[in-house]
This record gives structure tokens, sequence and C-alpha cells, in this order.
């Protein structure tokens, strides 16, 4: 399980349809915000807090995609 860091600020983590800054907007998740791990977890845990890295996820309403593994910690 992760949770998107306080350092999103105001304006929130993106969650992608594909790994890139450049992949389209799924939604924006809020600071505190739970999400499951949909890679293998070891592999996702060896990027938390790396910049250009980025951790395939599942947001509470079921929404998949990929986040910045800078913007996530462990929860």
């Amino acid at each position: 399980m992760l949770v998107v860091s306080e350092a999103v600020g105001t304006s929130g983590l993106r969650l992608r349809q594909s790994p890139s800054k450049g992949g389209v907007l799924v939604m924006v998740l809020k600071a505190g915000t739970k999400l499951t791990v949909v890679e293998p977890v070891k592999k996702a845990r060896e990027k938390v807090g790396k910049v250009n890295q980025w951790i395939y996820v599942r947001e509470p309403n079921g929404h998949r995609g990929y986040v910045g593994a800078e913007y996530v910690k462990l929860a």
C-alpha cells in the first residue's frame, strides 16, 4: 500500500494512462490518498521516492494508472 505524499501540495498527483509526463491524464489524486500497487510490490518498493520512476497503481475508486514514484511513500 502506498500513499500520496504531501509534497504534491494543493495541485495533487496526476494519475496517467502510461508511465510518462505526456501520458493521458486519468485523474488527479489528493495528498493522503491511499493507493494499491498493481505491479509486483518488490519492484514498486525499490522505486518509491525516486525521480523519473513510475509505479502502476489503483486508486480507491478502481481507476488504474501510473504515478510518479517521487510523490508517493509507503503507507
